[in-house]
């Protein structure tokens, strides 16, 4: 996937990742989603056991975090890993993800189809996690 998702993809992303405040690792302090600008959302999140003082999410975010699981790999030359079963690494750290490979596979699936409805909470979560951490770390 080469280009980059659609707004409404990405928007939809932050809407579904904020949702019941990210299973409790963060409360929603504020949030826009207007209905015909889907560049204009964005909610601010408080994460009080983390560095998360009013982050800011939007679609930006959101993008940030598909394109470091787009470029991830699941080979380093240091590490060992299973043949059936890649550990996915940030390309430019070396830092696991975290993320399995069907949940990759799902996310970048339906980011190359721009259908945000084939993702739940949990995905959109980790697409903001890999955002913000550079892994997965609370879902």
């Amino acid at each position: 996937m080469s280009r980059r998702p659609s707004e409404e993809f990405l928007a939809a992303l932050v809407v579904t990742a904020v949702e019941h405040g990210g299973y409790g690792w963060f409360t929603v302090t504020d949030f826009q989603c207007p209905q015909d600008d889907p560049e204009g959302t964005y909610a601010v999140i408080d994460a009080p056991d983390s560095d998360l003082r009013r982050t800011r999410i939007d679609p930006r975010v959101m993008d940030k975090g598909l394109a470091i699981i787009r470029r991830a790999t699941g080979r380093l030359p240091d590490v060992p890993t299973p043949p059936d079963h890649p550990i996915y690494h940030h390309r430019d750290t070396g830092e696991p993800l975290y993320i399995s490979h069907g949940q990759r596979h799902k996310i970048l699936l339906a980011a190359r189809r721009d259908d945000a409805g084939q993702l739940d909470i949990v995905d959109a979560l980790a697409v903001l996690e890999i955002a913000l951490f550079g892994a997965v770390l609370c879902t």
